[in-house]
């Protein structure tokens, strides 16, 4: 298994409401929306063992890689924490043809994992994916502008308390496009929620 105590020295930094220099997503996403706190399972760079595990988990067709990297978090007392402070689990949305190339949504299948271990309930309807392009062929302000195009809220956003607290999650955040892009949907029809996000894998770009 590529799970490893030398995981130990990846373990992040978390900010909650506030403050934290070190932690690198959560100033990314305040320079674009207003972010309650942030979380990441993994920092992965280049060729590490830890990109090998996103990109089997990704691309190979195995969810059980990332059952198993969420257990794993969910038994440390940060996450569970950090989750806890939170009323309602929102997975990012994936298009048709992701789930079908990859067999599952990963970020579906981490947020009903934090949503049965920290009791917390799971709304997959909050959010909706557009017609926007890969971000992998856009670039600078014409990715954010493509990805802010390509979400919208959902019919469940009407089914969110007042003032409730999102946890919005993702699987792997590149540049923190997409993890603002949501966040915006949201508050644009939504403004009274509060919003935090994790991401199982951030390459801190």
């Amino acid at each position: 298994m590529y799970l490893s105590a030398s995981w130990d020295r990846y373990f992040p930094f978390v900010c909650w409401t506030s403050g934290d220099s070190d932690n690198d997503l959560l100033r990314n996403l305040w320079s674009r929306v207003d972010i309650e706190g942030a979380m990441v399972g993994i920092y992965h760079r280049g060729s590490s063992v830890f990109s090998r595990v996103i990109y089997e988990m990704k691309y190979s067709r195995r969810p059980q890689l990332a059952l198993d990297t969420m257990h794993y978090l969910l038994a440390r007392p940060g996450y569970t924490d950090f989750f806890g402070r939170c009323d309602i689990v929102v997975p990012v949305p994936t298009t048709w043809w992701r789930r079908w190339i990859r067999g599952y949504n990963p970020a579906m299948l981490l947020s009903s994992e934090i949503s049965r271990t920290c009791s917390l309930r799971l709304e997959s309807g909050v959010m909706r994916r557009g017609r926007g392009r890969r971000q992998s062929r856009t670039r600078g302000e014409e990715r954010t502008r493509l990805e802010g195009m390509s979400f919208a809220a959902g019919a469940a956003v009407s089914r969110l308390p007042e003032g409730c607290r999102i946890l919005l999650v993702d699987d792997v955040a590149t540049t923190g496009t997409t993890l603002s892009a949501c966040a915006m949907a949201l508050k644009k029809v939504r403004p009274d929620v509060k919003i935090s996000v994790f991401t199982l894998a951030w390459a801190g770009k």
